[in-house]
């Protein structure tokens, strides 16, 4: 309400960007967005909140107070101001002829795919020279559809010596909100790998997801599946005439996008991660993956399907949890 109340009107991910991935100045430390949404819908209830129209096509809107006693002017202003901000994201995000992906989607997959090729002389290279696009993999095409990227992530004995090489399936999703398990961003590489596993299975595979920020119920949930989520707390844009500095800086003030970043070059952290953790870790979540991860494909190909309502995405999350409790790979909380 203190947010709500100081700027007149708010979008939700702007919320989560000044009390999720910032700590709120009257808050000892910052709140998960799944409490916002929580609070969010009590105030919605309690009234002490309302919703503006839709903005755009996707449904999002702005919360305002429901008093507005000598505000009016003040929310309508900030109302204005925040509908210009939040499209200016949705242009960038919107794929053209030029940017299929978008100039969001195509910085993050540039910028994952250039620190590929940075960390390949330590280890973890790229399956196709550049990086690109995986259409096939092992000689088959990519059931599900392509992958961003992919990667050999080599194994060493104690001696250094080669033992061979984990494939890593990447993608990419360079998206605002926070990953969790629920949403239906991780599913579609969790059922791409699947169904490669079943194909090839006796690979090792490791699944690697690589977003802005992941909440600490997926890190779980990839620490029981034998997978990788890698959270860069940072979203990309690309550094063309058509993003302006200016115009970015603005959005990282006005909607609390601190880490909204103009880059298509290798990021030195996710580089370190690549050539580091990732691939020291590969081999033991790729025996995890093989063992129980790969064995839920059916569920992970419900939840990556963009028709489901939430209620219908509840009881299919609450089936693959069931579904993994049975094949002993449901052990932490997620």
């Amino acid at each position: 309400m203190e947010l709500v109340r100081q700027e007149g009107a708010v979008l939700l991910r702007e919320a989560e960007a000044k009390i999720s991935d910032q700590r709120w100045p009257s808050v000892p430390t910052a709140i998960d967005p799944h409490h916002l949404s929580t609070a969010r819908q009590r105030l919605l209830r309690s009234k002490w909140l309302k919703l503006s129209d839709p903005i755009d096509a996707g449904g999002t809107r702005l919360m305002h107070p429901t008093d507005e006693r000598r505000k009016k002017e003040a929310i309508r202003t900030a109302s204005k101001r925040k509908r210009r901000l939040h499209g200016r994201m949705e242009k960038w995000a919107r794929a053209t002829p030029r940017y299929p992906a978008g100039l969001i989607g195509e910085a993050g997959e540039r910028v994952v795919r250039a620190s590929l090729a940075a960390a390949a002389p330590h280890g973890t290279r790229p399956v196709f020279p550049g990086g690109g696009e995986v259409p096939s993999l092992l000689g088959t095409p990519v059931p599900g559809g392509p992958l961003d990227t992919a990667a050999w992530a080599e194994q060493l004995d104690e001696h250094g010596r080669s033992t061979g090489s984990v494939l890593c399936p990447i993608e990419v999703k360079n998206i605002r909100h926070w990953l969790y398990p629920i949403h239906r961003e991780l599913f579609q590489l969790l059922h791409k790998a699947a169904l490669i596993q079943k194909a090839h299975p006796d690979e090792l595979i490791c699944p690697v997801l690589i977003t802005r920020k992941r909440a600490w119920v997926t890190d779980q949930m990839s620490r029981d599946l034998g997978f990788r989520v890698i959270d860069l707390h940072k979203q990309f844009v690309l550094p063309t005439e058509d993003v302006d500095e200016e115009q970015v800086e603005e959005v990282r003030q006005e909607l609390g996008y601190a880490d909204l970043t103009r880059s298509d070059e290798a990021d030195r952290n996710l580089t370190n991660l690549l050539a580091g953790s990732i691939r020291t870790t590969s081999r033991p979540n790729a025996q995890r993956w093989q063992e129980h991860g790969s064995k839920l494909a059916e569920h992970y190909e419900t939840l990556r399907s963009t028709s489901l309502s939430r209620h219908e995405r509840d009881a299919a999350m609450n089936e693959l949890r069931e579904a993994a409790e049975e094949n002993g790979s449901h052990a932490r909380p997620w």
